[in-house]
């Protein structure tokens, strides 16, 4: 988890963008932008708070191995991200292989291929809103 958040925090600190750090709690008017890491354990409240979020007009950024369980890190039944964050997110995740340490896959984006290592999701586009994929993988 550490690794992963740091690696978007120094993303943003290298472009010179100022970061902060909230907790759930915390009033998010006044955030244009939202990246929530790993967002794995939902606690209650949280969804709804993601949804008035983007639905205010604020941009959600999540990565891979979010919205899977609840507090009580039980995983949720159907379709992840839980708690009916599919809309929201965009996708529906189909698929997470956790690689071994030697192992490798790999995505393309904008001509470039990158390698993934540790988890990887096969997502799907959630139709009802239009979402566009941006990458895919090549192996």
């Amino acid at each position: 988890y550490e690794p992963t958040v740091a690696s978007h925090y120094l993303a943003f600190w290298r472009m010179g963008i100022p970061v902060e750090f909230v907790c759930e709690e915390d009033d998010l008017s006044g955030y244009k932008l939202l990246v929530v890491p790993m967002l794995y354990l939902h606690r209650a409240g949280i969804a709804e708070k993601l949804r008035r979020f983007v639905s205010g007009g604020g941009t959600l950024v999540g990565t891979y191995w979010s919205g899977l369980t609840d507090e009580n890190d039980l995983c949720f039944e159907g379709p992840t991200p839980g708690e009916g964050l599919t809309d929201v997110y965009g996708l529906r995740t189909e698929e997470i292989d956790a690689l071994r340490d030697c192992d490798r896959n790999h995505m393309i984006w904008n001509g470039k291929t990158y390698e993934l290592r540790e988890l990887c999701e096969l997502v799907r586009p959630a139709a009802e809103n239009g979402a566009q994929v941006l990458a895919c993988y090549s192996d």
